[in-house]
């Protein structure tokens, strides 16, 4: 499984891209598009109270998201998803949290 994140996401982050691997691969879009990733780079990914280091393939294409993340980063955290109340709930050492979405912002 590949995550992404954007190019545009890592300016506005400050990451300087020649700190980042260059590992050019191939991504086939929906529309059948192929495109190159630039580069990979490994970040924290912090969900409350849990922090995962995540490797991400870093895509120059202009899109609506900051990153994509799949089902084993959700497998990893041991969540529950759940695409009616788009949340997503999973356990910290504190207990049970949950990331909440916006009805009206989706």
């Amino acid at each position: 499984m590949v995550y992404f994140i954007f190019r545009d996401t890592l300016k506005r982050m400050n990451v300087k891209l020649d700190k980042i691997v260059p590992t050019p691969k191939p991504l086939i879009g929906f529309s059948g598009i192929t495109l190159m990733t630039l580069r990979s780079i490994k970040l924290p990914i912090m969900a409350e109270e849990v922090t995962i280091i995540v490797n991400f393939a870093v895509v120059d294409h202009p899109a609506i998201y900051n990153v994509i993340l799949g089902t084993p980063w959700i497998n990893t955290m041991k969540a529950v998803p759940s695409t009616y109340h788009l949340g997503i709930k999973f356990s910290t050492p504190n207990g049970i949290a949950a990331i909440l979405g916006c009805q009206k912002q989706s």
